[in-house]
């Protein structure tokens, strides 16, 4: 199968691109994208253009990603590209009514959103999909602070939490870190991972990883820490209860002191953490496997 996609979520993509289809990406300026290749490696399948080179071409599929102009992609799909909305946000987005399938992270904004659009309209909940063999315990020694992987903190500050973040690594002694881009101005960023390999290598590094999130609808690199063997605890927002078990798995909560309680418990308890470590991996493997992400995305590309 030929698919134009637009570049949009590198991690994403990453992924997405694992399904196999012959991918044509281009970029959301409409310029070949500039994909990082340290922060993930480019896949064989994948083939970066410029749109004006991909004016040119058939495609079977074309995806449709927020925030990009409609008239963009109605040109592939005058063309015979049937398109396929994706949205990872909480915040529904008006598409074409050529697109007859939005496929969404989580099934709690899916089921909030539907009224947004036309009746016709079919949903599709597919939750990320991580590879354990690439995301895995290294078995290295822990440190005795907390991590949060997160870019662009302060400018996307209401919608990641950063002043529950704040507030929290200030009580808890300033033991929280933060790795990734657009984070220069903040004193507690330790920048971003140089490849994909330092990545995984920090979720094996610490002893708890810390989502603060307010308004993010699945966010994946709290499932990348589970995969990884990292025990998470985090906000307790759109569904992640389906699959985390208060003090079993990781812990949930918008408290707080809650909050600061199960940092505490996590960082001074080894046992613990060995525990969470291995149920938090297991969870992640059940329910965010690659496998089953790739089994679900190409039974529904290829119903269409």
């Amino acid at each position: 199968m030929k698919i134009l996609d637009y570049y949009c979520h590198q991690g994403h993509q990453y992924e997405f691109f694992k399904t196999g289809h012959d991918f044509y990406l281009t970029g959301l300026d409409s310029l070949p994208p500039n994909w990082n290749k340290d922060s993930r490696p480019l896949p064989p399948n994948v083939t970066l253009i410029g749109e004006r080179a991909a004016h040119s071409l058939k495609f079977d599929v074309v995806m449709v990603r927020s925030p990009l102009n409609p008239k963009r992609y109605s040109r592939f799909v005058d063309k015979g590209a049937i398109p396929v909305a994706v949205c990872q946000t909480t915040n529904p987005y008006h598409v074409l009514p050529s697109v007859k399938h939005i496929v969404w992270n989580s099934k709690e904004v899916m089921e909030k959103s539907k009224g947004f659009y036309d009746s016709k309209i079919n949903h599709t909940f597919i939750i990320h999909g991580f590879d354990p063999k690439e995301f895995k315990p290294l078995g290295i020694e822990k440190n005795k602070r907390v991590l949060s992987v997160i870019n662009v903190f302060i400018a996307r500050k209401e919608y990641v939490g950063y002043d529950l973040w704040n507030s929290v690594n200030k009580k808890i002694g300033n033991i929280c870190d933060v790795v990734g881009h657009g984070n220069e101005d903040l004193p507690q960023s330790i920048g971003e991972a140089n490849n994909f390999e330092e990545l995984i290598k920090y979720y094996n590094l610490y002893p708890v990883y810390f989502n603060p999130t307010n308004d993010s609808a699945n966010p994946r690199a709290r499932a990348e820490a589970m995969m990884s063997g990292c025990p998470i605890v985090t906000t307790n927002n759109y569904g992640i209860s389906d699959y985390i078990k208060n003090g079993s798995n990781g812990f949930l909560s918008n408290n707080h002191d809650e909050i600061i309680k199960y940092l505490k418990i996590l960082i001074n308890n080894e046992d613990l953490q060995k525990e969470m470590s291995e149920n938090a991996r297991n969870t992640a493997i059940q329910y965010f496997n690659i496998e089953d992400y790739v089994k679900r995305w190409n039974s529904l590309l290829w119903n269409l």
